[in-house]
């Protein structure tokens, strides 16, 4: 068997159309400010493999590093309620948009608050409570991905 026969079944070629390739790993996000990277790397990290295995498809966590500074103490918060809690959970959406606008409504903030919902489905119950409420909002990027042009 010829040396290059016996190399791992797991490499790839280092060369495209006669030009070396080079591996990056990116690890700056630009977008959000440090807790928020810091709460995403803690909580995504244990779901993934410790190592990549190409073989199965496994590919491990790749940590992020915030370009922009900590800003807040608590970037992040999980508020979670039993489907049976509609109303206890439309009251509270309605609170803490209130709190959070009141902490963070200020003009050094392009977008001070934003709320993640579990599926799609849910933004219309909820920017139709906050509009009820008096609470201005608007819900972006709302196009499925298989509506989405291919890049």
């Amino acid at each position: 068997m010829g040396e290059e026969a016996r190399g791992s079944p797991k490499t790839v070629s280092s060369k495209y159309r006669g030009l070396p390739l080079t591996c990056l790993q990116l690890t700056d996000n630009f977008r959000s400010q440090g807790k928020i990277v810091q709460w995403v790397n803690a909580t995504f990290k244990p779901m993934f493999p410790e190592a990549d295995d190409p073989e199965i498809g496994a590919i491990s966590y790749a940590q992020s590093v915030a370009f922009k500074d900590e800003t807040i103490a608590q970037a992040v918060q999980h508020h979670s309620f039993l489907p049976e809690d509609r109303q206890a959970s439309q009251q509270r959406v309605v609170e803490l948009a209130r709190q959070a606008l009141e902490d963070f409504n200020r003009p050094d903030h392009k977008h001070p608050v934003a709320i993640l919902v579990r599926a799609r489905s849910h933004l219309l119950d909820v920017t139709q409570l906050l509009q009820r409420a008096g609470i201005p909002c608007r819900a972006v990027e709302l196009v499925p991905l298989h509506q989405r042009p291919y890049v």
